[in-house]
């Protein structure tokens, strides 16, 4: 069995998407807007100066910091090519106890029964749904929490809720 972060790029309806890289571009544009706004008032009156100095350098730090997160920042999502939106990871936590109720809710499709499953703090088992905005469709999967890593124990289960 695959684990779903990785598995789920791997189905034939789910597009691997990166940020688009113009966004950052208008990051880049807004801070130099912003170092000309500094420099610019280098040479205003002292007290349009001082003001005009610290927007820009406020600004330009900003952006700065914004940049580096967007450049840096984890910046792949899964995308469902027919439905065209975005899957969001959701993580639940529960108690091992409960497996055999996760798995039978998974199976059905059965949101109310899964719902009434008893959520933990401490994770044992995690059950990862990757689901779109108005969750017409989930890709769903229960892991055992060992250490640092998370194995599967189940395959991953797949609910599209406008079939029912």
């Amino acid at each position: 069995m695959q684990n779903i972060k990785r598995e789920i790029y791997n189905r034939p309806e789910i597009r691997h998407c990166i940020k688009p890289l113009w966004s950052g571009w208008i990051i880049v544009l807004i801070g130099a807007v912003c170092s000309a706004i500094f420099l610019l008032g280098n040479n205003m009156k002292p007290v349009v100066s001082s003001l005009f100095m610290y927007m820009g350098a406020i600004g330009a730090f900003t952006l700065f910091f914004i940049l580096c997160f967007y450049l840096f920042g984890d910046s792949r999502f899964p995308y469902h090519k027919t439905l065209h939106r975005r899957l969001e990871p959701t993580l639940c936590y529960y108690s091992e106890s409960s497996l055999q109720e996760l798995v039978e809710a998974l199976e059905k499709g059965d949101e109310e029964a899964l719902g009434r499953v008893k959520r933990v703090s401490t994770p044992q088992l995690v059950l990862i749904r990757y689901s779109d905005a108005p969750e017409s469709i989930y890709y769903s999967q229960v892991l055992r929490q060992q250490g640092k890593s998370l194995d599967p124990l189940t395959d991953i289960y797949v609910n599209n809720i406008n079939d029912q």
